[in-house]
């Protein structure tokens, strides 16, 4: 898409062209271009600058792609591991606490939850 658009300008320029027995008209004709040239050439210029922008997102997307693709899951294990304790201990607690409101005979009324 990017090389049609980069020689789309020129393409359009070619197909208003005065052909050749009248290639003396050519100035007059390009000095008052046609309505549908002055579009074709806006809607050009617009679809180049939004191929641009997507060729920033592309490189954006390669650069998640490789970082994806290359990512060592031991760096990132230990923090997991972390979590993993961390919830166990506070699940464990809240067992408990929910354990001893049981055996205690005060059953909690639905939707209230236990504040550590």
């Amino acid at each position: 898409l990017t090389d049609f658009f980069s020689k789309a300008s020129d393409r359009i320029k070619d197909a208003f062209r005065v052909p050749v027995p009248c290639g003396c008209m050519s100035a007059y004709v390009m000095d008052q271009p046609h309505w549908a040239l002055f579009q074709l050439n806006k809607h050009t210029a617009k679809v180049q600058s939004d191929l641009r922008d997507f060729a920033q997102l592309n490189s954006l997307l390669d650069a998640l792609k490789h970082t994806l693709i290359n990512l060592d899951v031991t760096t990132i294990g230990a923090p997991v591991k972390q979590f993993s304790s961390l919830a166990s201990e506070r699940l464990a607690r809240l067992n408990k606490v929910v354990g001893e409101v049981n055996l205690a005979g005060f059953p909690l009324p639905p939707g209230n939850s236990v504040a550590l």
